[in-house]
């Protein structure tokens, strides 16, 4: 008589290896098979991390922690609510909120002012730690949602009033503290400011902010244009990076207290004997995640970025150093010899969307072009705007995905609009501006007569890029302005006033910002 032996008799050392090499998916519909695999699945984290595309979830992981630090059972729960989001974001259904959460505002004091076109700004959002941080008017506040519809807590910076503002946010990499980098501009005096903050975002400790550094930075226009569009300082400690000028970059290690003028030089332009060589025209620039290495974002080379090395021998820093641009230390220095090109000549509108984690170790740099075109065409300086437009139905969106290891790259592609949706409706079309991979935040009015349109391109659960469409319920919608303007309620926001409003492609949520508070729609 022959005896058959079940799989479940094995050791599960043996069941682990039989799934190495399944996606995530497969090891999901595994575990939802019988009680037994779904025990031993969860208790392993071998299960997930040998999976061929386990690095689709290393974004979604709760916050300051790699899979080594969390339990087996939070990175089985972490890779399948990843992949169901997934799954629901690609599924071409016009998707209504599962819930929904009202966060009353109002202790803030947050300003309003439909006139002066004044709102919450320089937004901030780190879902994990239900974390949001934004700037309303001279003052910067940091909360941390709760579950339910209350704040748990808010941490506030009152900064210089009547300034030009430009932020940047980073969460440590251990996910305890948010490091803030704040460029202060004054056009009266043309000079500049640069403060960067540490706030513990633990519930222990909330909010108690450190001032790190408060020194002055040149501020020196010579394209306004540039100026206005392109982001002025990014931080990822130790590093902190400000613009000086179309051209200069002010480079400063925290940890070290030092810091240099950087005059980038252009090797494309070979100088004539009695010329010198060109600087690079800036528009943009990040710094690297794990390596002192600044990307680049050339104004005449829009097919391509470049990357320079940090100095590790940076003069220390006087903090009687001015905002005078001869106060501060110059060097010229080279890029790479290799720049990182894109697959087009030129694009109506490009930019970073930040890196994404490929490993513990590693990262992929991600692009965002819309409607790239293979020839590039001469552009007059009053075409800057049109080149920086917001979508229309026509667009076409693409994500450049550059492994900065061997320097190749993947492009995913969006179909237009008119061809993603046959039947056409009113809609408000999220993706021209980035706060993060898979974070787009758009300030115009969303109500049930829109949708809200979202790219969202393969995150590696082979679910594929697809336009997102996202109802908007009606409890959003806004009161229409009174004709006679006497009549207007200045606490309220009347329909076609601008509001901030954020959508995570990661977590499928959309957070809109308004005078009664934030909402938040789990889709």
């Amino acid at each position: 008589m022959r005896r058959y032996t079940s799989i479940l008799s094995l050791p599960s050392e043996l069941i682990i290896n039989f799934l190495e090499g399944l996606t995530i998916q497969d090891v999901v519909n595994v575990a939802q098979t019988c009680s037994s695999f779904r025990t031993i699945i969860r208790s392993n984290k071998q299960s997930i991390m040998q999976t061929r595309n386990a690095f689709a979830i290393l974004d979604s992981l709760p916050l300051g922690f790699m899979p080594a630090q969390i339990s087996s059972e939070v990175l089985y729960a972490t890779a399948a609510g990843s992949l169901a989001i997934s799954k629901r974001l690609s599924s071409g259904n016009k998707l209504t909120p599962r819930n929904h959460i009202l966060y009353d505002l109002s202790k803030l004091t947050i300003t309003w002012d439909r006139q002066n076109n004044i709102y919450p700004s320089d937004f901030f959002l780190a879902d994990h730690v239900h974390l949001l941080a934004f700037r309303s008017s001279s003052t910067l506040f940091v909360i941390k949602l709760g579950q339910s519809d209350l704040m748990d807590e808010s941490a506030r910076i009152d900064l210089i009033p009547d300034r030009i503002y430009r932020i940047d946010y980073q969460v440590s990499d251990d996910g305890k503290c948010l490091f803030i980098a704040i460029v202060l501009r004054d056009e009266i005096t043309w000079s500049g400011l640069l403060q960067v903050y540490e706030i513990p975002i633990l519930p222990r400790g909330f909010g108690q902010e450190v001032l790190h550094l408060s020194i002055g930075v040149p501020y020196l226009i010579r394209h306004p244009a540039a100026e206005m569009q392109r982001p002025t300082v990014t931080i990822r400690h130790p590093y902190v990076v400000v613009t000086v000028n179309h051209e200069g970059l002010i480079v400063i290690n925290l940890s070290e207290k030092s810091g240099l003028n950087i005059d980038v030089l252009d090797q494309s332009f070979i100088p004539d004997e009695d010329e010198e060589t060109m600087s690079k025209a800036v528009i943009d620039f990040r710094i690297h995640p794990q390596e002192p290495v600044v990307f680049i974002f050339d104004e005449f080379w829009r097919s391509k970025f470049f990357v320079f090395d940090i100095p590790s021998d940076m003069p220390p820093l006087s903090h009687s150093l001015s905002s005078a641009i001869d106060a501060w230390p110059l060097r010229k220095v080279q890029h790479q010899e290799r720049p990182f090109k894109f697959p087009f000549t030129s694009a109506r509108w490009t930019n970073p969307a930040g890196f994404r984690k490929l490993s513990t170790s590693s990262s992929i740099f991600d692009i965002i072009a819309i409607d790239p075109f293979e020839k590039r065409e001469e552009l007059a300086f009053g075409d800057i705007e049109i080149h920086n437009s917001a979508p229309s139905p026509n667009t076409r969106l693409h994500q450049i995905s550059f492994h900065l290891s061997d320097g190749t790259r993947d492009v995913e592609s969006l179909r237009s609009l008119q061809e993603g949706w046959k039947d056409h409706i009113s809609s408000v079309v999220f993706g021209t501006h980035v706060l993060a991979p898979n974070i787009y935040m758009r300030v115009d009015d969303l109500n049930s007569a829109h949708a809200a349109l979202v790219p969202k391109f393969e995150d590696g659960h082979g679910h594929g890029s697809c336009w997102v469409q996202l109802a908007i319920p009606g409890y959003l919608d806004l009161a229409v302005l009174p004709e006679d303007l006497s009549q207007r309620d200045n606490k309220i926001v009347y329909r076609g006033d601008p509001y901030p409003s954020l959508v995570d492609v990661r977590t499928g949520k959309l957070y809109v910002c308004r005078p009664e508070g934030l909402h938040v729609l789990q889709y």
